[in-house]
């Protein structure tokens, strides 16, 4: 009977593990999974084990150690003059720089042949193998990033606040999560790998001297056809050297493996926001001195009032992280049936700013706006949410 137990015990630790094993996001690695039910989804945020503990920690680590890349690339970028490229009043950080050389490399030729301190910054970057791979690797990264933050944070908040979600919220919310932590990683992976540990006098002295190239080419080539054709061939070859070294990137090697993900992501979030701009309509009073149109007209305010609430419902029905409906939402039921009724969906609006009443540290130091402090008065004014 003893034997019996501990066979028994032991098919269930390996029934456990494959259950486990199976449960991965989109890169391979661990995740919630296609197929989670919602008490396992929540079962790692109620009564999370050392395993589930040390995976929770590492997914809410990943955006700060990005950031951390982000910091050391942005600092190199201005001891090498790459602010150049920037207008006066821009932003100096490291996205901004990525635009601005995005949008030169538009129009190439004419920011190269004014051969000033913009040019020579932008042929700079144009030799710069790291800040090329760098801007490459980043991109869409801060979109990924308040994915996987709104995404885990409406989860938990179903475990510790008012939040309440159905079976198909919660396995939509999760399989969010995983594709923005399997795109994160990757970005990750390529930032660390670009990482500079020291100054490469050098490589340094290298880019600067092709850049000094390019810039004098680009000023001769209307006084020197050679000169032009030197100029024109050296562009090509640049392109096609750079969109060889995307493809060493980790998310260019992911990108297919997420293309259903991602389109299927895309076509919810646009079809959601057709929804929230329809109820935005009905929701939104006119402007102090506007006449509403004829349409909106016929309709009292109670009538829009539910009609923008039908339309954030189904908005939610295609995209449970969308802000603006979860806003309207939560209004137009306080509208109809009160704070009783509105209280999870304020939350949950909450939730999504990375709000917790309940906690300080969500507060301290940040300007509510009036929409977060109106949700936040609700939220308090009612009991403690209870254990779930």
């Amino acid at each position: 009977m003893k034997l019996l137990r501990i066979v028994s015990a032991l098919l269930w630790l390996a029934c456990a593990s494959a259950t486990a094993q199976e449960k991965l996001a989109p890169d391979g690695k661990r995740g919630f999974g296609v197929d989670a039910s919602l008490s396992e989804i929540l079962h790692v945020f109620r009564q999370p084990d050392d395993e589930d503990k040390r995976w929770l920690n590492a997914l809410e680590r990943l955006s700060g150690e990005i950031d951390t890349f982000v910091t050391l690339a942005r600092d190199r970028c201005h001891k090498r003059g790459y602010v150049a490229l920037l207008e006066e009043k821009a932003d100096p950080d490291l996205f901004a720089l990525h635009d601005a050389f995005r949008a030169a490399e538009g129009d190439a030729v004419e920011v190269l042949r004014k051969h000033d301190a913009r040019a020579r910054a932008f042929a700079q970057m144009y030799f710069d193998v790291r800040f090329l791979l760098r801007a490459a690797a980043l991109e869409g990264y801060q979109e990924e990033r308040d994915e996987l933050v709104h995404a885990l944070g409406l989860l938990r908040a179903a475990t510790d606040g008012h939040v309440t979600l159905v079976e198909v919220e919660a396995r939509a919310i999760a399989s969010r999560a995983d594709l923005a932590a399997s795109r994160l990683r990757a970005i990750r992976a390529d930032l660390e790998s670009l990482h500079e540990t020291k100054t490469e006098p050098d490589a340094e002295r290298e880019i600067a001297t092709k850049a000094d190239e390019l810039v004098e080419l680009a000023a001769a080539r209307d006084r020197d056809r050679d000169r032009a054709f030197a100029f024109a061939t050296k562009l090509d070859e640049l392109a096609k050297r750079k969109q060889l070294m995307r493809q060493s990137l980790v998310v260019e090697t992911l990108r297919p493996r997420l293309a259903d993900a991602l389109a299927a992501r895309a076509k919810v979030r646009e079809e959601a926001q057709r929804f929230v701009d329809q109820a935005k309509l009905y929701f939104d009073e006119p402007a102090k001195g506007v006449e509403p149109s004829k349409e909106l007209a016929k309709f009292s305010r109670p009538e829009r009032l539910r009609i923008a609430r039908e339309l954030a419902a189904r908005a939610l029905a295609k995209d449970p992280l969308a802000e603006e409906a979860t806003w309207i939402e939560a209004k137009t039921i306080d509208f109809f049936e009160g704070e009783v009724y509105s209280r999870p969906h304020y939350d949950r609006y909450l939730a999504l700013r990375g709000i917790r009443a309940h906690e300080w540290r969500t507060l301290r130091d940040r300007q509510l706006t009036t929409r977060e402090q109106d949700a936040l008065n609700v939220v308090q004014r009612g009991d403690l949410a209870p254990g779930r």
